[in-house]
């Protein structure tokens, strides 16, 4: 249990981090048609890493909310499931990081 609470409290300070420092990231549009190739590729690793950080940098706050919560609540699952799993299901927060990726490039090869 001290291990989760660790990981939501570094999880939570990586964001505060990238909050403040946010202008320095400022993810804008390069012209009417959408974002450029290398905005969609960053937007897709930020979400690998950290879920919900290329939805938040992409101006969709509630959904990156909900990457990041959905996120959390998987690794809470991996852990209690731990012992019937034989450990497989820590793969679900990878699982749920890979989806966070896509998400977040579709969202900006579509815009």
């Amino acid at each position: 249990m001290r291990r989760i609470l660790w990981g939501v409290a570094f999880s939570l300070v990586l964001v505060l981090v990238v909050q403040a420092t946010l202008p320095t990231f400022a993810i804008a549009k390069e012209s009417e048609s959408g974002y450029s190739q290398e905005t969609m590729i960053t937007v897709s690793v930020l979400s690998l890493l950290l879920p919900g950080l290329g939805q938040y940098l992409l101006k969709l706050p509630s959904r990156a909310l909900t990457h990041f919560l959905v996120w959390i609540g998987s690794w809470v699952v991996g852990y209690l499931l731990m012992e019937s799993t034989y450990g497989i299901s820590f793969l679900l927060p990878l699982i749920w990081s890979i989806y966070s990726a896509f998400d977040a490039f579709s969202i900006a090869s579509s815009r």
